[in-house]
Protein backbone atom coordinates (compact mmCIF):
# COMPACT_ATOMS: atom_id res chain seq x y z
CA UNK A 1 0.00 0.00 0.00
CA UNK A 2 1.32 3.45 -0.96
CA UNK A 3 0.20 6.81 -0.49
CA UNK A 4 -0.84 9.25 -3.60
CA UNK A 5 -2.30 11.95 -1.51
CA UNK A 6 -3.80 12.77 1.46
CA UNK A 7 -6.61 10.03 2.85
CA UNK A 8 -5.82 8.44 -1.40
CA UNK A 9 -3.75 5.07 -1.04
CA UNK A 10 -3.27 2.42 -3.60
CA UNK A 11 -2.38 -0.91 -3.07
CA UNK A 12 0.86 -1.84 -4.13
CA UNK A 13 2.08 -5.04 -6.29
CA UNK A 14 3.26 -7.10 -2.83
CA UNK A 15 0.29 -6.22 -0.99
CA UNK A 16 -2.46 -9.23 -0.09
CA UNK A 17 -5.21 -6.69 0.23
CA UNK A 18 -5.57 -6.33 3.65
CA UNK A 19 -5.53 -2.45 5.19
CA UNK A 20 -5.85 -1.30 8.62
CA UNK A 21 -7.78 1.46 8.87
CA UNK A 22 -7.87 3.02 12.86
CA UNK A 23 -8.90 6.00 14.81
CA UNK A 24 -7.57 6.97 18.05
CA UNK A 25 -7.43 10.16 20.42
CA UNK A 26 -5.23 8.59 23.26
CA UNK A 27 -3.24 5.87 21.98
CA UNK A 28 -5.21 2.43 23.05
CA UNK A 29 -6.45 2.38 19.13
CA UNK A 30 -3.25 3.58 17.51
CA UNK A 31 -1.05 0.78 19.75
CA UNK A 32 -3.60 -1.95 18.85
CA UNK A 33 -3.93 -1.43 15.04
CA UNK A 34 0.23 -0.46 14.75
CA UNK A 35 0.67 -4.29 17.15
CA UNK A 36 -1.67 -5.96 14.02
CA UNK A 37 0.42 -4.24 11.72
CA UNK A 38 3.50 -5.38 13.11
CA UNK A 39 2.25 -8.53 13.36
CA UNK A 40 0.86 -9.25 9.88
CA UNK A 41 3.19 -7.34 7.86
CA UNK A 42 0.26 -5.08 6.79
CA UNK A 43 -0.25 -0.97 6.37
CA UNK A 44 -2.23 1.00 8.18
CA UNK A 45 -4.33 3.86 7.39
CA UNK A 46 -5.46 6.86 9.80
CA UNK A 47 -8.42 8.52 10.09
CA UNK A 48 -7.46 12.14 10.44
CA UNK A 49 -8.75 15.28 9.52
CA UNK A 50 -7.80 14.68 5.95
CA UNK A 51 -9.24 11.18 5.35
CA UNK A 52 -12.55 12.31 7.56
CA UNK A 53 -12.71 14.93 4.66
CA UNK A 54 -11.87 13.08 1.91
CA UNK A 55 -12.23 8.86 2.60
CA UNK A 56 -10.60 7.04 -0.51
CA UNK A 57 -9.36 3.70 -0.60
CA UNK A 58 -8.85 1.74 -3.42
CA UNK A 59 -11.01 -1.75 -3.59
CA UNK A 60 -9.20 -4.79 -1.36
CA UNK A 61 -10.51 -7.82 0.09
CA UNK A 62 -9.85 -7.58 3.45
CA UNK A 63 -9.88 -4.43 5.88
CA UNK A 64 -10.03 -4.08 9.76
CA UNK A 65 -11.17 -1.05 11.32
CA UNK A 66 -9.31 -0.34 15.01
CA UNK A 67 -11.48 1.90 16.95
CA UNK A 68 -12.14 2.83 20.21
CA UNK A 69 -15.60 2.79 22.05
CA UNK A 70 -17.36 5.59 22.59
CA UNK A 71 -19.97 5.54 25.40
CA UNK A 72 -20.68 1.75 24.46
CA UNK A 73 -20.85 2.46 20.16
CA UNK A 74 -18.70 3.46 17.46
CA UNK A 75 -17.12 6.98 17.21
CA UNK A 76 -19.27 9.27 15.10
CA UNK A 77 -15.73 9.82 13.54
CA UNK A 78 -15.49 6.16 11.95
CA UNK A 79 -19.04 5.84 11.37
CA UNK A 80 -18.87 8.68 8.89
CA UNK A 81 -16.01 7.41 7.41
CA UNK A 82 -17.72 4.65 6.41
CA UNK A 83 -20.65 6.20 5.34
CA UNK A 84 -18.74 8.35 3.05
CA UNK A 85 -16.00 6.39 2.30
CA UNK A 86 -16.21 5.03 -1.47
CA UNK A 87 -17.12 1.38 -2.57
CA UNK A 88 -14.23 -0.66 -1.64
CA UNK A 89 -15.84 -3.94 -1.58
CA UNK A 90 -14.21 -6.80 0.39
CA UNK A 91 -14.54 -8.19 4.01
CA UNK A 92 -14.52 -5.78 6.94
CA UNK A 93 -13.48 -6.63 10.62
CA UNK A 94 -13.70 -5.23 13.76
CA UNK A 95 -11.15 -4.47 16.71
CA UNK A 96 -12.33 -2.11 19.54
CA UNK A 97 -10.79 -1.28 22.46
CA UNK A 98 -12.05 -0.19 25.83
CA UNK A 99 -11.98 0.45 29.40
CA UNK A 100 -14.49 -2.60 30.68
CA UNK A 101 -17.10 -3.42 27.92
CA UNK A 102 -18.27 -1.97 24.67
CA UNK A 103 -22.69 -2.90 24.78
CA UNK A 104 -23.68 -3.32 21.40
CA UNK A 105 -20.78 -1.72 19.39
CA UNK A 106 -20.22 -4.66 17.75
CA UNK A 107 -23.55 -5.15 16.26
CA UNK A 108 -23.67 -1.18 15.40
CA UNK A 109 -20.50 -1.52 13.48
CA UNK A 110 -22.09 -4.63 11.33
CA UNK A 111 -25.17 -2.68 10.43
CA UNK A 112 -23.21 -0.10 9.23
CA UNK A 113 -21.07 -2.26 6.66
CA UNK A 114 -24.07 -4.42 5.58
CA UNK A 115 -25.81 -1.20 5.15
CA UNK A 116 -22.93 0.07 2.09
CA UNK A 117 -23.04 -4.10 0.89
CA UNK A 118 -19.82 -5.71 2.36
CA UNK A 119 -19.05 -8.70 4.04
CA UNK A 120 -18.30 -9.31 7.29
CA UNK A 121 -15.68 -10.48 9.01
CA UNK A 122 -15.01 -11.46 12.74
CA UNK A 123 -15.23 -8.73 15.35
CA UNK A 124 -13.06 -8.58 19.18
CA UNK A 125 -12.88 -5.94 21.38
CA UNK A 126 -9.46 -5.50 23.67
CA UNK A 127 -9.61 -4.06 27.43
CA UNK A 128 -6.78 -1.26 27.07
CA UNK A 129 -7.15 1.67 29.82
CA UNK A 130 -9.59 3.50 30.86
CA UNK A 131 -9.27 7.08 28.75
CA UNK A 132 -13.18 8.61 29.67
CA UNK A 133 -13.65 11.32 32.48
CA UNK A 134 -16.56 12.87 31.22
CA UNK A 135 -19.34 11.15 32.84
CA UNK A 136 -19.79 11.17 37.25
CA UNK A 137 -18.06 8.71 38.64
CA UNK A 138 -15.84 7.83 35.59
CA UNK A 139 -11.79 8.45 35.78
CA UNK A 140 -8.48 7.02 34.71
CA UNK A 141 -7.27 3.73 36.09
CA UNK A 142 -4.88 3.00 38.57
CA UNK A 143 -1.21 3.47 37.34
CA UNK A 144 -1.35 -0.13 38.78
CA UNK A 145 -4.42 -0.97 36.70
CA UNK A 146 -2.71 0.42 33.32
CA UNK A 147 -0.14 -1.80 33.50
CA UNK A 148 -1.61 -4.65 34.13
CA UNK A 149 -4.03 -3.69 31.08
CA UNK A 150 -2.01 -3.44 28.63
CA UNK A 151 0.42 -6.06 29.33
CA UNK A 152 -2.77 -8.64 28.93
CA UNK A 153 -3.69 -6.97 25.89
CA UNK A 154 -0.42 -7.99 23.87
CA UNK A 155 -1.52 -11.29 23.93
CA UNK A 156 -4.68 -10.79 22.89
CA UNK A 157 -3.52 -8.24 20.07
CA UNK A 158 -1.66 -11.59 18.34
CA UNK A 159 -4.67 -13.59 19.12
CA UNK A 160 -6.81 -11.10 17.31
CA UNK A 161 -4.61 -10.82 14.87
CA UNK A 162 -3.62 -14.69 13.93
CA UNK A 163 -7.53 -15.06 13.91
CA UNK A 164 -7.95 -12.54 10.95
CA UNK A 165 -5.25 -13.58 9.03
CA UNK A 166 -6.63 -17.17 9.55
CA UNK A 167 -9.91 -15.82 8.42
CA UNK A 168 -11.70 -15.95 11.45
CA UNK A 169 -15.15 -14.91 11.66
CA UNK A 170 -15.92 -15.35 15.36
CA UNK A 171 -17.53 -12.10 17.66
CA UNK A 172 -15.62 -12.24 20.63
CA UNK A 173 -16.38 -9.20 22.14
CA UNK A 174 -17.04 -7.95 26.27
CA UNK A 175 -20.76 -6.90 25.91
CA UNK A 176 -20.84 -6.31 29.95
CA UNK A 177 -24.12 -5.59 31.75
CA UNK A 178 -27.13 -4.31 30.19
CA UNK A 179 -25.48 -3.99 26.60
CA UNK A 180 -28.82 -2.93 24.76
CA UNK A 181 -29.37 0.05 27.23
CA UNK A 182 -25.62 1.53 27.32
CA UNK A 183 -25.46 1.27 23.66
CA UNK A 184 -29.45 2.59 22.92
CA UNK A 185 -30.21 4.86 25.13
CA UNK A 186 -26.66 6.29 27.04
CA UNK A 187 -24.57 6.21 22.82
CA UNK A 188 -28.03 8.29 21.35
CA UNK A 189 -27.41 10.87 24.06
CA UNK A 190 -23.94 10.69 24.17
CA UNK A 191 -23.43 11.75 20.44
CA UNK A 192 -26.41 14.03 20.34
CA UNK A 193 -24.60 16.30 23.37
CA UNK A 194 -21.03 16.65 22.43
CA UNK A 195 -20.45 20.10 23.52
CA UNK A 196 -16.92 21.50 22.32
CA UNK A 197 -18.09 25.13 23.83
CA UNK A 198 -17.86 23.04 27.39
CA UNK A 199 -14.46 22.88 26.94
CA UNK A 200 -11.76 25.95 28.08
CA UNK A 201 -7.97 26.06 29.27
CA UNK A 202 -7.54 27.43 32.97
CA UNK A 203 -4.40 29.44 34.63
CA UNK A 204 -2.50 26.82 34.15
CA UNK A 205 -1.98 26.59 30.59
CA UNK A 206 1.50 26.95 29.45
CA UNK A 207 0.56 27.34 25.62
CA UNK A 208 2.66 24.84 24.35
CA UNK A 209 0.29 24.06 21.61
CA UNK A 210 -0.17 19.83 22.62
CA UNK A 211 -3.43 19.75 21.98
CA UNK A 212 -3.44 21.48 18.50
CA UNK A 213 -1.09 18.81 17.83
CA UNK A 214 -2.84 15.65 19.34
CA UNK A 215 -6.66 16.18 18.22
CA UNK A 216 -7.14 13.78 15.32
CA UNK A 217 -9.71 16.43 13.66
CA UNK A 218 -7.68 19.41 13.45
CA UNK A 219 -10.37 21.02 16.05
CA UNK A 220 -8.05 23.45 17.80
CA UNK A 221 -6.22 26.55 17.45
CA UNK A 222 -4.38 28.99 19.66
CA UNK A 223 -5.97 32.16 19.92
CA UNK A 224 -3.42 34.21 22.00
CA UNK A 225 -1.68 31.01 23.47
CA UNK A 226 -4.39 29.65 24.35
CA UNK A 227 -6.57 26.81 22.67
CA UNK A 228 -9.93 26.90 21.19
CA UNK A 229 -12.21 24.42 19.78
CA UNK A 230 -14.14 24.61 16.80
CA UNK A 231 -17.39 22.59 15.96
CA UNK A 232 -15.91 19.06 14.75
CA UNK A 233 -15.42 17.41 18.21
CA UNK A 234 -14.90 13.60 18.42
CA UNK A 235 -14.85 14.10 22.32
CA UNK A 236 -12.03 11.35 22.62
CA UNK A 237 -10.39 13.69 25.31
CA UNK A 238 -7.09 13.81 23.25
CA UNK A 239 -6.64 17.09 24.18
CA UNK A 240 -7.12 16.49 27.69
CA UNK A 241 -5.37 13.35 28.39
CA UNK A 242 -2.29 15.01 26.51
CA UNK A 243 -1.98 18.61 28.34
CA UNK A 244 1.16 18.46 30.32
CA UNK A 245 -0.13 21.02 33.06
CA UNK A 246 -3.41 19.45 32.78
CA UNK A 247 -4.99 22.48 32.04
CA UNK A 248 -7.79 21.61 30.10
CA UNK A 249 -11.32 21.09 31.14
CA UNK A 250 -14.70 19.98 30.05
CA UNK A 251 -17.43 21.99 31.89
CA UNK A 252 -16.98 20.61 35.70
CA UNK A 253 -16.98 17.26 34.64
CA UNK A 254 -13.40 16.62 34.56
CA UNK A 255 -12.70 18.68 37.85
CA UNK A 256 -10.52 16.27 39.93
CA UNK A 257 -10.03 13.65 37.59
CA UNK A 258 -6.91 12.10 36.29
CA UNK A 259 -5.36 11.69 33.17
CA UNK A 260 -4.40 8.98 30.81
CA UNK A 261 -0.98 9.52 28.92
CA UNK A 262 -1.23 6.48 26.74
CA UNK A 263 0.50 3.25 25.92
CA UNK A 264 3.55 4.14 24.03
Amino acid sequence: MRRLLPGIWLWSDTSDNLMIIWFSGNGNSEWVARHIADRLGEATCRIDRAFYDRPHLEAGERFIWVFPVHSWGVPMTVRTVIRRINDVGGKHFMVCTMGDDCGETAEMFRHDILSRGWQLGGAWSVIMPNTYVCFPFFDVDSQAVEHAKINAAEPRVDAIADAIASGNEAVDVKRGSFPRIKTRLIYPGFTKNINPNSFHANDKCIGCGRCVRRCPMENITLVSARPVWGELCALCLGCYNGCPSHAIEYGRFTHKKGQYRGPF
